[in-house]
């Protein structure tokens, strides 16, 4: 159906769950072990254990060799025109 809009929905392939109040250790395990090349992962920054684990998370996504990017970068600044969309392209290079 978004195809046929012509528009773009970008969601995510890892969710932290964090709206549940996950508790922070797990929170943090999880959006650090869990992303692969390409993934997004769905952080709310409403939610208190999110704020508390932010430096955590992307310190241990950057031990994994990933560098932190906004949606325009992980697309390589081609944007999809339409469809869904729960991770980017894979890294190239």
């Amino acid at each position: 159906m978004l195809t046929q809009a012509g528009m773009v929905a970008i969601l995510w392939d890892v969710d932290t769950l964090d709206w549940r109040g996950t508790a922070a250790d797990e929170l943090t395990r999880g959006a650090v072990d869990l992303p692969r090349p390409g993934s997004i992962v769905l952080q709310h920054d409403t939610q208190p254990n999110t704020a508390r684990t932010a430096a955590a998370v992307y310190a241990g996504l950057a031990d994994r060799g990933f560098v932190l990017v906004n949606i325009a970068q992980l697309f390589h600044g081609q944007l999809p025109a339409a469809g869904a969309w729960r991770s980017g392209p894979l890294a190239k290079g």
